[in-house]
């Protein structure tokens, strides 16, 4: 019996040979975020490329020290809204 992560997936790759593109991310990033990498193993790299701008990139050494700068003082760093929507630590 498969597992829903692996069902995720099949489900993945199926809609992105149907051009189900959205779909197909949805389904494939859910299947990496339980699973991370390991679950692409043996398959084609498309599907792993298809969310490869979806997956968060490591988190880098300033970044980790502005975090645990916060430590302490609140849960999470404040945050402010830039241009875009985007977020960051204030």
């Amino acid at each position: 019996m498969q597992s829903i992560n692996e069902l995720n997936l099949r489900l993945g790759q199926c809609e992105l040979e149907s051009d189900c593109i959205l779909d197909a991310k949805e389904h494939l990033l859910k299947a990496y975020m339980a699973e991370g990498s390991t679950i692409f193993e043996g398959e084609n790299l498309k599907y792993l490329q298809a969310i490869k701008r979806l997956i968060p990139a490591p988190t880098t050494k300033m970044e980790n020290m502005l975090f645990h700068s916060f430590k302490g003082k609140r849960k999470t760093p404040p945050l402010r809204i830039a241009p875009g929507n985007q977020r960051f630590p204030a």
